[in-house]
């Protein structure tokens, strides 16, 4: 019987780490709106060996994450030995419906412009990546 438990749970730990070494996690803190009043967590997941990812944004006191479907990438070599700059496209979901889109550059770890625009006004919001606000693995404002 103990040969048993110890050999399932070699099984479950080798599950465990095979799995985080797929899962790949990145967020950020970002700040904008009027005064810098509008606080957000912006999080993709990726699962490497398919390069399939997830994504949500998680706005300062909300209840539940907006999540995000990919629409579209371009990218740009801006020199040989450099990272591309990539302008990343994701759709807002909420209640089933596309209710604003984020359009995220990026240039290898940085973040060089973050803005939503809402699908009902068109009105865009402006933010800035939060440096103070990263605490372990989440935002905290």
């Amino acid at each position: 019987m103990q040969k048993r438990f110890a050999v399932l749970l070699v099984a479950l730990l080798f599950a465990q780490a095979t799995a985080a070494e797929r899962i790949a996690t990145d967020f950020r803190c970002m700040t904008g709106g009027p005064n810098g009043t509008i606080h957000l967590e912006w999080r993709t997941i990726t699962d490497t060996p398919t390069n399939w990812v997830v994504a949500y944004v998680k706005y300062k006191n909300a209840k539940a994450p907006i999540t995000l479907a990919f629409k579209s990438i371009q990218s740009i070599e801006m020199a040989k030995d450099r990272p591309s700059e990539n302008t990343t496209t994701w759709q807002e979901i909420v209640g089933g419906k596309i209710t604003g889109e984020y359009e995220i550059v990026t240039q290898g770890a940085r973040v060089y412009g973050f803005r939503y625009t809402n699908a009902r006004n068109s009105q865009v919001v402006e933010f800035a990546e939060d440096i103070a606000a990263y605490k372990d693995d989440r935002c905290q404002w």
